[in-house]
């Protein structure tokens, strides 16, 4: 069984699902600041997420900056790389 660490204040700023989401992608990263590829059918299928809550989640991680994501070569493979420096920033913040 996996578990994933969610940081409270990712979770309030992007939401739950898309935090989740990040944790789950930071879990397939194979070395930090490297950018990955995955299979995104595969990958849904292995964490049981739909499609749309995918794309969704997707999304809302790109607005906040918190990855990037790229489509290269032939075939066209989509990759991801995540911003370890903001994430960090985030979790790190403190309410006043």
């Amino acid at each position: 069984m996996d578990y994933w660490m969610v940081h409270q204040n990712v979770a309030q700023k992007v939401g739950i699902m898309p935090a989740v989401l990040l944790c789950m992608l930071i879990g397939e990263e194979p070395k930090k600041g490297q950018s990955f590829t995955i299979q995104d059918e595969e990958f849904r299928k292995k964490f049981d997420i739909s499609r749309r809550t995918f794309d969704n989640c997707l999304n809302i991680l790109e607005l906040h900056q918190l990855i990037l994501t790229k489509r290269l070569g032939v075939p066209c493979r989509k990759f991801y790389l995540i911003n370890h420096e903001l994430y960090n920033k985030i979790a790190m913040e403190t309410k006043k």
